[in-house]
């Protein structure tokens, strides 16, 4: 739900601060393949380290009870939304 205006401003910004690199595809000027640098490679990977040890440290801090009711109402929510898919 991003405006392809708005998509671009982004796209520029990653591209200036060397996190993503864009390639023209030659048949068709209008497509743009944006592509991520090894810097923004190595920032995916730190984002993702932080959010497992910030998970791993909320759930922690929740009884094994809470966890697991947790987890059913998940997946209870999973299952109402694979049965919306069906209809």
């Amino acid at each position: 739900s991003v405006t392809t205006a708005a998509m671009t401003g982004m796209v520029d910004r990653l591209e200036k601060y060397g996190y993503v690199k864009r390639k023209s595809e030659p048949q068709d000027r209008r497509i743009i393949n944006v592509s991520l640098t090894k810097k923004g490679m190595e920032l995916v990977k730190k984002i993702n380290e932080k959010r497992r040890r910030m998970i791993i440290d909320v759930f922690g801090r929740v009884s094994e009870q809470d966890r697991s009711d947790y987890l059913r109402v998940l997946m209870k929510i999973k299952e109402i939304l694979t049965d919306k898919k069906a209809e």
